[in-house]
């Protein structure tokens, strides 16, 4: 008597749209078995009324249970529908599309709610670094017509995606909707952000006019107390003007970012170094040791020590250039830097005749780095070493020990070429030491004629 006088009271509460009331009448039936049928529908409308009041939490987990005991009930698309809404509404976007993806005909109100899911559920693939599934489910928000108010952000999400995975074009062109659209702020997805990716793709682009144009929307000024992300816009506005070669503009700005102890105040001083460098190798290498004092931690180090070597190898200096790349072959932390810094460390030697000294660099190289790019340029300055100093037959067996092929006719244009720069040097002992060892190697070769010249 007690659980149908409380259904029948439910009833009547629902029937004048007392909700809370009715919410509570049939909680006390959900939980009472007397009637089972009376229970049956009691729990539904519960769960019902609760989702209809707020009641989030409570609404979702009497749902799934009202689910889970009574399947193929005759309430079971409606409970599943505002299951949906429930799994959307407290951003269990997983659950709510796999139960949407089993429904086979989805209700209109499923459908309204689905683009909800749908882009709830790529952002949360984009948190996982999932970003090509994260994609296909923004492709759907798009080309669904209940999208809405939705669209703005998964613009935003498509050209971030792209611009991830280096297509800048889609970037720009996705970017450029969400911006148009003037859509409010929503987490991430903000328009600062857009503006700062868009910047970053036609900087990519070397389009630099165009990406100052947006580096310079989200600041103009420099302060320690700004978010990392105008600090960093600042920045690469000082980078823009000075690839547009406003030298003058850049430089000020860099030192904006120096004056003001940025974090990236290593990196202006390196920009700086670069400009001082167009008027100036000295001025450029004095700022370059500058920086090394001023940030002795800095990530850029090993990259300053490499550039003051290149700059007194532009100028041919060298002597002065040995020491940097030593100091470079020196630092852990400059491992990337290693093939080129033997390269040009077996050039500095070779250019103060050590070639015994040029050689050891050439060798180390192409032993710890045989496949990098630098090691093909000192086989062929290793070759022209052998060369000079009469050697060809040395050179052939370095390179059979390194796994290089060296064919016979290759060897006997070495042999031959060695001992005619002796020649064409006056080195008339070494010369005739040269052409003795091409006979005797290669007398049955057709270019042996050549040794009548001498």
């Amino acid at each position: 008597m007690g659980q149908n006088s409380m259904y029948l009271l439910g009833d009547c509460y629902l029937r004048t749209n007392q909700k809370e009331n009715a919410r509570n009448a049939f909680q006390y039936c959900a939980y009472n078995n007397s009637h089972p049928k009376q229970q049956q529908v009691s729990r539904f409308i519960y769960a019902k009324l609760s989702y209809e009041l707020g009641f989030q939490d409570v609404a979702l987990n009497e749902m799934k249970k009202y689910l889970n005991d009574y399947p193929n009930s005759e309430y079971d698309t409606e409970a599943k529908e505002i299951l949906v809404n429930l799994l959307a509404n407290t951003n269990n976007f997983r659950e709510a599309l796999e139960l949407y993806e089993s429904f086979g005909t989805p209700t209109t109100s499923m459908r309204k709610v689905y683009p909800k899911i749908l882009y709830g559920r790529a952002v949360e693939y984009i948190n996982d670094q999932q970003l090509v599934r994260a994609d296909e489910l923004l492709d759907k928000v798009l080309a669904d017509a209940n999208a809405g108010t939705i669209i703005p952000y998964a613009n935003f999400w498509k050209g971030e995606i792209a611009y991830r995975n280096g297509k800048y074009d889609e970037a720009i062109r996705y970017l450029s909707l969400y911006l148009q659209s003037n859509a409010p702020a929503q987490g991430e997805a903000n328009p600062t952000a857009a503006k700062y990716n868009l910047g970053y793709s036609w900087l990519k682009k070397e389009n630099y006019s165009k990406a100052l144009s947006y580096f310079d929307q989200i600041t103009k000024t420099a302060s320690v107390t700004a978010p990392a992300l105008e600090q960093d816009a600042y920045v690469r506005s000082a980078d823009c003007y000075f690839m547009l070669k406003d030298y003058a503009k850049a430089n000020a700005m860099y030192d904006n970012v120096i004056n003001n102890a940025l974090a990236q105040g290593d990196y202006a001083l390196f920009q700086k170094a670069m400009i001082a460098g167009v008027k100036s190798s000295a001025d450029k290498i004095k700022v370059l040791n500058t920086l090394t004092r001023q940030y002795p931690g800095s990530y850029l180090v090993p990259d300053v020590n490499m550039e003051i070597a290149n700059t007194y190898l532009e100028d041919e200096k060298f002597r002065d250039a040995i020491p940097y790349l030593n100091t470079t072959l020196a630092d852990a932390n400059a491992k990337g830097l290693y093939p080129q810094a033997y390269l040009k460390l077996g050039l500095c030697y070779y250019n103060t005749d050590r070639n015994k000294e040029a050689l050891e660099n050439y060798q180390t190289l192409i032993q710890k780095y045989p496949q990098s790019p630098e090691a093909d340029d000192a086989l062929d300055n290793i070759k022209n070493i052998y060369i000079e100093e009469g050697r060809p037959n040395e050179y052939v067996e370095l390179m059979r020990k390194n796994g290089k092929s060296i064919s016979v006719s290759e060897a006997d244009s070495l042999t031959y070429t060695a001992a005619m720069l002796k020649y064409s040097n006056n080195d008339c002992a070494n010369a005739i030491a040269g052409f003795t060892n091409y006979l005797n190697q290669y007398s049955n070769r057709r270019l042996c004629i050549r040794s009548q010249l001498f």
